[in-house]
């Protein structure tokens, strides 16, 4: 994780270096065109404007410096990133088919059943989506491709479908018991009606 973050902050100098560059520029633009001007601004915002650029590139060098030194580091931890990669693919091969086997579409008709499996697949996608965006994230610091990982992506397909049908079957549960705990004087013909073709 260490060096994770070391690489991190090495990716966001690179990234940030031709932005920052035109940004400390104009702003050396600016003092002198007030110094110019002869219009004053406190000693810290001139010498801030003076030493920003020689500040910069000695961060950028000595980001560059601790890039080169890790060379050897960042090659040994490419091949764990790789494996790492091939193990989790290998784990997410065998979840989509326990989805297939098991799943909330493996119930038949008992849909309260459906109900439960897909809340508690739907908390084991979670889980494999966060690990998939660590290892994306390992494999951009590392300039590696990055990995598809093709039964994740069906089964989150497959998921958010089946939540819209547990969905509408949880509101037409939860709506006939309603309409089952209401006493015949306090009954509304209209309401029962209108609620009945909602789901129609």
């Amino acid at each position: 994780e260490d060096l994770k973050s070391v690489l991190s902050v090495i990716s966001e100098i690179r990234k940030m270096s031709l932005g920052l560059e035109l940004k400390y520029r104009d702003l050396q633009e600016r003092y002198r065109t007030l110094a110019k001007y002869r219009i004053d601004v406190p000693q810290s915002e001139q010498e801030l404007a003076v030493t920003i650029e020689s500040d910069w590139k000695s961060l950028f060098d000595e980001a560059k410096q601790v890039d080169r030194n890790l060379v050897r580091v960042k090659k040994k931890f490419k091949q764990i990133s790789l494996q790492q990669v091939q193990e989790f693919r290998a784990k997410a091969a065998k979840f989509n088919e326990k989805f297939k086997d098991t799943g909330p579409a493996s119930i038949g008709t008992d849909l309260d059943k459906g109900v439960k499996l897909l809340k508690e697949f739907q908390a084991q996608y979670k889980t494999f989506e966060s690990r998939r965006q660590e290892l994306t994230n390992a494999e951009k610091l590392f300039d590696l491709p990055i990995t598809m990982y093709a039964d994740l992506m069906e089964v989150d397909r497959d998921l958010k479908h089946m939540a819209m049908v547990y969905d509408l079957y949880e509101t037409q549960r939860i709506a006939r018991e309603e309409w089952s705990g209401t006493l015949w004087a306090n009954l509304n013909i209209q309401q029962l009606t209108d609620g009945i073709e909602e789901f129609a």
